[in-house]
């Protein structure tokens, strides 16, 4: 029962809402989805979480499509730090 159960909260973690928790262990003998009280607007973060949903989509809030061009190969590269031992010379220089 452990297993099947933890399977299927690990399964759905990711689509838990801003402000929901689900709460299990030693304060709770089965797992509950609980919902945070909305912080007022002074309190809240300076940034809203990121529009996945627009991004994966190909479209803006208007619902326009957007043309998101990705440089893959430098984005590899940066993951890969093929260019590490450059940057690595031109902050040495930069330091003296």
């Amino acid at each position: 029962m452990k297993a099947m159960l933890s399977r299927f909260l690990l399964r759905d973690f990711h689509s838990l809402q801003s402000r929901y928790a689900i709460v299990l262990g030693w304060a709770s003998e089965l797992p509950v989805l609980v919902q945070m009280n909305q912080l007022p607007e002074h309190h809240r973060p300076k940034s809203d979480d990121p529009d996945f949903w627009a991004v994966w989509s190909g479209q803006d809030n208007d619902g326009e499509v957007v043309e998101r061009e990705v440089d893959w190969k430098a984005i590899a590269d940066d993951w890969q730090q093929v260019d590490a031992p450059a940057q690595k010379q031109n902050l040495e220089k930069n330091d003296e």
